[in-house]
């Protein structure tokens, strides 16, 4: 029932669109000849060209203004796609640490340490590592300035 519902919204929305189309098309098409028709016969029509033209040129600055604006959108929309990125990649890193915290049994995956230490003190690493990832995302993200993890630290 909820499908045929969906459905039938979205083929309604289209012939809308479609329909909406069609007409700015017949619209855009057909405006020299309604002009013609309802145009008076004395008319300059030489004079309107040159209204016409400056109402080119000034197209052309809101064509430049909209242009400048999709550039922007891509831009934001590729700096967000780039920290979604991120995140996901630093979300991963910490579910890892969380399940070796968790289960002694996954400590030894890890990256041995150059000396030997104790579980308690791998756990302590652990979890500084989760700490400054932390601050470094945060950082990265312009939530934190770069001096606040040294004020934190002391």
């Amino acid at each position: 029932m909820f499908s045929l519902q969906a459905r039938s919204s979205r083929n309604s929305r289209a012939l809308v669109v479609a329909s909406s189309a069609l007409f700015a098309l017949v619209l855009i098409l057909g405006t020299p000849f309604i002009l013609n028709v309802l145009a008076p016969d004395d008319l300059d029509w030489a004079r309107l060209s040159n209204v016409s033209q400056t109402y080119g040129a000034l197209s052309v600055l809101f064509s430049a203004a909209a242009l400048a604006g999709v550039t922007a959108s891509l831009w934001y929309q590729a700096r967000q796609t780039q920290i979604a990125h991120e995140a996901a990649r630093r979300d991963a890193h910490r579910e890892l640490i969380i399940l070796a915290l968790g289960d002694p049994s996954l400590l030894p995956c890890w990256e041995p340490p150059q000396t030997p230490t104790t579980a308690t003190r791998r756990k302590q690493i652990l979890f500084t590592n989760l700490i400054v990832t932390n601050w470094e995302s945060d950082t990265w993200k312009g939530r934190r300035t770069s001096t606040t993890p040294r004020r934190s630290a002391s």
